[in-house]
């Protein structure tokens, strides 16, 4: 676990007594784990979730780590997966997922924008098939986000860390 990953060692939930480097070393070693000891594989792949997650955040800059600040918190982050959460195949857009949250559109926009660019989000334009058609005279431009399918486990894990809300 890379040092700048101490403050939220903490965090980690369920590995099962075991540390975090025990853990992904026996995920990364024994390729029979998943065979021969599915609980302690099932532990390994959440924290090696979790440790990636907080990897990708951490090089797009959505950490507070000692002494350094984040434009967001990691408890701001989850809040939002939170809620992207509960809606994991729709797209939404900037001003939905801020209500939603009850933070600022101001916000969420670059929380969405550095989301996408670490891949934890699929974005795309307003199409007739959203319905809710943009007001009358407003931009047909409107993005519309979610959690990348691939990427729910790992948002998942990002909300466990942050614990309840």
């Amino acid at each position: 676990m890379p040092s700048w990953m101490e403050p939220y060692r903490e965090m980690f939930r369920n590995t099962g007594g075991n540390t975090i480097e025990d853990l992904m070393h026996r995920l990364a070693t024994e390729p029979r784990l998943a065979a021969v000891n599915l609980p302690v594989f099932t532990l390994a792949v959440a924290v090696s979730s979790q440790v990636g997650l907080l990897g990708a955040l951490h090089d797009a800059d959505m950490l507070r780590i000692q002494g350094h600040r984040s434009s967001h918190s990691p408890g701001q982050v989850a809040r939002l997966l939170r809620v992207m959460l509960g809606v994991p195949e729709k797209y939404r857009t900037t001003l939905w997922l801020a209500q939603a949250a009850g933070m600022p559109s101001s916000t969420v926009g670059p929380m969405l924008a550095q989301l996408a660019a670490v891949g934890m989000l699929q974005r795309r334009l307003w199409t007739p098939q959203d319905g809710d058609p943009p007001p009358k005279g407003a931009s047909s431009k409107r993005l519309y986000s979610r959690i990348h399918p691939d990427k729910l486990i790992e948002a998942e894990a990002l909300v466990s860390v942050a614990g309840p809300r």
